[in-house]
């Protein structure tokens, strides 16, 4: 997973928060990601991250954070495919194991973002 957390330093990733759903392998992929880029609070756990994540559950998450610019969300597929799909308009979108998206929203409330890069494990490592 350090190539990954090489590759996130090197596209210049700087989180306020690393939020992740409560199961197990969700913590410990959110833990090395938060030490990996350095940050200086632990992952928060939030069940509405678990499985059934869905655009309203982002929407009331966003709204818990609302102070936090720049958060990255661990958890589940398909859960993280559709709400992603969700938010850019209905499109199709694939989240691989390992997956790493940004989606820009113009604000916490707002339901439509932009797909601003997707890459999957493949393309992070090599």
């Amino acid at each position: 997973m350090e190539r990954e957390i090489q590759r996130l330093r090197d596209i210049g990733l700087n989180l306020d928060r690393v939020i992740t759903s409560p199961l197990t392998r969700a913590v410990q992929t959110a833990e090395v990601v938060a030490s990996g880029l350095g940050m200086k609070s632990p992952p928060s756990v939030d069940d509405r991250l678990g499985f059934g994540f869905d655009l309203e559950g982002l929407r009331s998450l966003l709204e818990d954070f609302s102070d936090d610019e720049c958060i990255a969300l661990v958890g589940h597929e398909p859960s993280f495919s559709s709400v992603i799909g969700e938010l850019i308009g209905g499109g199709y979108v694939v989240c691989k194991k390992g997956c790493v998206a940004r989606v820009d929203l113009a604000s916490s409330t707002s339901r439509h973002g932009e797909l601003v890069w997707l890459l999957q494990p493949k393309t992070i490592i090599d």
